[in-house]
């Protein structure tokens, strides 16, 4: 690459970092909303499991993901703060109630 850049003379203006930075973040947002989308039409179309894994950070936070199997993988859909709710197994249900629901 640098060798064609070379070729081309001093004439090439280059990208700077924002527009670089930009455009690949864009692409690769537009591939992962595709993938998303495929994976959510295999697990409607053939069901898919719903998975969740509570931790703790190094700030002493409960946190919970969520995540979906189905035939096309695994997909993360999102992560709970959940240190208000986790001496309320009411509090518990009804969040993951949402979250299938």
């Amino acid at each position: 690459m640098v060798e064609a850049i070379g070729q081309y003379g001093h004439h090439l203006k280059p990208s700077s970092y924002h527009e670089l930075r930009n455009q690949c973040l864009n692409r690769e947002l537009k591939n992962t909303h595709k993938i998303l989308e495929t994976n959510k039409a295999e697990a409607a179309k053939y069901g898919c499991s719903i998975m969740s894994d509570g931790w703790n950070d190094t700030k002493g936070r409960t946190l919970i993901n969520f995540l979906i199997n189905s035939p096309a993988g695994n997909m993360f859909i999102k992560s709970i703060d959940a240190s208000l709710h986790m001496k309320s197994r009411k509090a518990i249900f009804e969040m993951l109630d949402k979250f299938v629901g």
